[in-house]
């Protein structure tokens, strides 16, 4: 059919061409953008974390699971170790399954510090508990570190999984320039109260049978809150000794009297108790200390024995007395005394000299009673070889003793109110001290003129009293005096030797048994209640034994120290109170502490996210792209259908 104008169809047919030319130019490009998203993906594009980081592949995974006594504490996840643990899991199959793994916990144990497959990694993770043990974080890195470098030509990255108490985390000794890339994951717990025993401590460093003590016990309270009529008890020998109670303020310390009297000799273990939760290994304090069933005393006399001395001791169920004479002195024996008196012997044989320092050094009490008729310098000799104060000259003027040192231990409790009409002793012969303060002297008994009559001097760990007159009637009334009898019944019964009532676990600190005349092979030291033993290592030097316990997995407690059957020692253990403090660093203090420091190749994960997994794998090969690309490969795929429905 002929058509007067055909101009309109043309255009129609214009349009169409230009419609469809622009359609297959859309389909085009959404299929080439289809196939580059598709090569993308199939590369695996990978975006790293940070600058520092390089494509590598990681040889070594080092786990650090902190497994310190604050890792009982509770979250919203339940206990923090159970969590830390499952944290531990993650990383675990986080890796590569030919991945080698180096485990720490803080008891470094000899069988974690190798390099292990997955499996035997996972059942190290589960059978951790929690331990008395606890370190420095520095001291962790260090020795993790230390291990990797050993190995040669492999990449490392360190996970430390910990609750990061600000008493045991120390950045500022952090390595700077660690090989090994590090992440840290902290753990965060309810924020808890606690009240807990600091410290005991006595009054005095002498314990004695029948007599009053006095144990202070420092109770610190860390909360925000304060409490009242809190119980406290204390129990001796298993047997509940006494009940008191304690008050202490929000955020403060209280030091707590508790009054009891010793009715056993011999060994003695104590523990005072209170009650506190949710933390309750802080809430008992073991100490121990022994009574001497006699104390032993050698009197070394210059002709005679001096009857002052012997009626005094020997009519004392308390004490052993054995007398010798100067040309007889039992010097390689002094061990086996806690007391020994030179009375009025007028030579000192260099090797009496050595062997009395070395007593002195080693914790005994000796006295020095002078003869007034020997040789000043032979006194002076022996004087100056302790380090003491030298004899002037001798003084026949009568006098009589003006001042008695209530403060000094010696008679504290035994003088509580001196009147000043009270009839002391006389005091007709005695020798004049120079003042050279060549040592640690405290005057006990002076003259009204202020001369020394008993001075007393620390030299070691013993104590030496000084007399400067003899105990005879020639020189005063002193032995006739109601004064001698506390004098010498204190010297004896402070003689014995004072020892640590209690050791820290997890301290450097080395338990030293003196005067040992034999030991079986092994020591053996054993709980008193028989749940736990072991053999120490010991370091023998003549007579002496050290007993270090560094290496040693310690519960606290009532200790024996065993020779063979033999009860040698009583010893208590703690554990330290570092723990007790509950205060942590968040992410955020974290970051500022590594900030403050400069340190580098340290990152931070927050693992309270449900995604731990993916997100340590993102942090260990950066954070992949291909699902990505797929994604928009599949939207180009359905821009194209689009554009070929719309495009009619």
């Amino acid at each position: 059919m002929y058509f007067s104008n055909v101009s309109f169809l043309k255009n129609i047919e214009q349009q169409t061409k230009s419609k469809s030319k622009l359609k297959e130019i859309l389909i085009l490009i959404a299929r080439i953008l289809t196939i580059v998203a598709l090569v993308i993906a199939f590369a695996q594009p990978v975006i790293l974390k940070s600058n520092n980081e390089v494509d590598r592949k990681e040889n070594i995974i080092g786990i650090y699971l902190d497994n310190s006594f604050s890792m009982n504490a509770e979250s919203k996840f339940g206990k923090i170790i159970e969590v830390a643990k499952n944290k531990a899991n993650s990383i675990i199959k986080a890796h590569q399954p030919t991945t080698k793994y180096l485990f720490l916990t803080n008891n470094f144990e000899g069988k974690h510090q190798h390099l292990y497959n997955r499996e035997i990694i996972e059942d190290f993770v589960g059978e951790t508990n929690t331990s008395s043990n606890y370190r420095k974080m520095s001291t962790v890195s260090s020795k993790m570190n230390d291990f990797v470098e050993t190995e040669q030509d492999n990449n490392s990255v360190l996970y430390f999984i910990s609750d990061f108490q600000k008493n045991t985390t120390d950045f500022q000794n952090f390595p700077k320039d660690s090989i090994s890339q590090i992440y840290l994951m902290p753990l965060s717990t309810y924020k808890s109260s606690n009240v807990y025993i600091d410290s005991v401590y006595f009054d005095t460093p002498y314990r004695s049978y029948g007599k009053e003590e006095k144990l202070f016990v420092v109770i610190k309270n860390i909360s925000e809150e304060g409490y009242q009529d809190m119980p406290i008890k204390l129990f001796i020998n298993d047997t509940l000794k006494t009940i008191g109670s304690y008050n202490v303020d929000a955020k403060s310390l209280q030091t707590v009297e508790i009054i009891y009297s010793n009715t056993e000799k011999g060994f003695i273990n104590g523990k005072v108790e209170i009650t506190d939760y949710p933390v309750v290994y802080d809430n008992v304090f073991y100490f121990s200390y022994s009574i001497a069933e006699k104390i032993r005393i050698l009197i070394v006399n210059n002709e005679k024995d001096n009857i002052f001395l012997n009626s005094y001791f020997k009519n004392n169920e308390d004490f052993e007395v054995q007398n010798f004479s100067e040309n007889n002195i039992p010097i390689s024996q002094f061990n086996k005394y806690h007391l020994i008196i030179f009375s009025e012997i007028e030579n000192y044989s260099s090797g009496l000299k050595s062997e009395l320092k070395n007593y002195l050094n080693n914790g005994g009490t000796a006295v020095f009673i002078p003869n007034i008729k020997a040789e000043i310098k032979q006194y002076n000799d022996l004087l100056m070889f302790l380090n003491l104060n030298s004899i002037k000259k001798l003084d026949t003027s009568r006098t009589k003793i003006g001042n008695i040192n209530t403060q000094h231990l010696l008679y504290h409790n035994t003088i509580k109110n001196l009147k000043p009409n009270t009839e002391l002793p006389i005091i007709s012969k005695y020798f004049i001290f120079k003042n050279a303060l060549l040592n640690r002297e405290e005057t006990l008994l002076e003259t009204e003129n202020g001369q020394k009559i008993l001075s007393t001097s620390k030299i070691g760990k013993g104590n030496i009293y000084v007399f400067a007159m003899p105990l005879n009637k020639n020189s005063g009334n002193f032995v006739t005096h109601p004064l001698f009898s506390p004098t010498f019944y204190n010297i004896a019964i402070y003689s014995q030797l004072t020892e640590k009532i209690y050791y820290t676990i997890n301290k450097e600190e080395n338990i030293e048994l003196k005067n040992i005349s034999s030991i079986s092979e092994f020591l053996r030291i054993e709980k008193v209640d028989g749940t736990y033993d072991f053999i120490p290592q010991t370091i023998n030097s003549g007579k002496n034994i050290k007993i270090n316990l560094s290496n040693n997995l310690l519960e606290a407690g009532n200790y024996l120290i065993k020779n063979e059957k033999d009860i040698i020692k009583n010893i208590a253990f703690n554990y330290n109170r570092k723990e007790s403090d509950l205060e942590y660093y968040s992410i955020k203090d974290i970051e500022n502490e590594l900030k403050k420091y400069s340190i580098q190749n340290i990152n931070i994960i927050n693992t309270d996210t449900k995604l731990l997994e993916k997100k340590i794998k993102e942090s260990s090969e950066g954070k992949k792209l291909w699902r990505i690309f797929i994604i928009i490969a599949l939207v180009f795929i359905a821009i194209e259908i689009a554009i070929i429905k719309l495009f009619k």
